[in-house]
């Protein structure tokens, strides 16, 4: 949220859209563990004025056939057919 400078991001639901969980083997930073990615889904107005930050470097608003077009990452696309099945 901070990374986009938008003030109008509202959570629309407080259930979990989206939940996958993997297994990280131990190396020589860290012992083997679990990582959760936990989705929850957000709405914000489209109007409002996008700004680039320190941690970010490109903002945009997609349509959502835009944004099918844009995204290779498998957990992205599943979600995105989730959403508009």
């Amino acid at each position: 949220i901070e990374e986009s400078g938008l003030s109008s991001i509202k959570l629309f639901d407080d259930t979990i859209f989206d939940l996958v969980v993997h297994f990280v083997p131990s190396n020589k930073n860290e012992k083997s563990h679990y990582h959760y990615n936990v989705t929850y889904i957000f709405t914000a107005d489209s109007n409002e004025k996008l700004i680039i930050s320190d941690e970010s470097n490109d903002l945009k608003w997609f349509t959502i056939d835009e944004f099918r077009s844009l995204i290779k990452e498998d957990s992205m696309i599943r979600m995105l057919n989730k959403s508009f099945k």
